[in-house]
């Protein structure tokens, strides 16, 4: 499980920022440079067109993904919220 969060001293768009929002992804299996990784995965035509910040964030819900897939995720619910159709309001990563 990746480290607690902390606030960020950066903006998401910052460059100072990125390290700190790959670091996360490195830790918890996104091998190499996550706007790489995302790059090959949704192919190079849509990544060129994309900010890097976007590309980081897409790569947290590829991974996040695999883990719901594969029955792994953590849920972090108070179970006293739900949705006006009544399924549960959760995170899961």
């Amino acid at each position: 499980m990746p480290p607690p969060a902390s606030p960020r001293r950066h903006p998401d768009r910052d460059i100072p920022g990125r390290p700190a929002r790959e670091r996360p992804l490195t830790i918890t299996g996104v091998d190499g440079c996550a706007v790489g990784w995302v790059a090959v995965t949704l192919g190079s035509s849509v990544a060129a067109g994309a900010a890097e910040n976007d590309l980081l964030e897409a790569a947290a819900v590829a991974w996040s993904a695999r883990r719901i897939a594969a029955g792994t995720a953590v849920t972090l619910s108070s179970g006293d919220q739900t949705a006006d159709d009544g399924t549960e309001i959760a995170i899961r990563f």
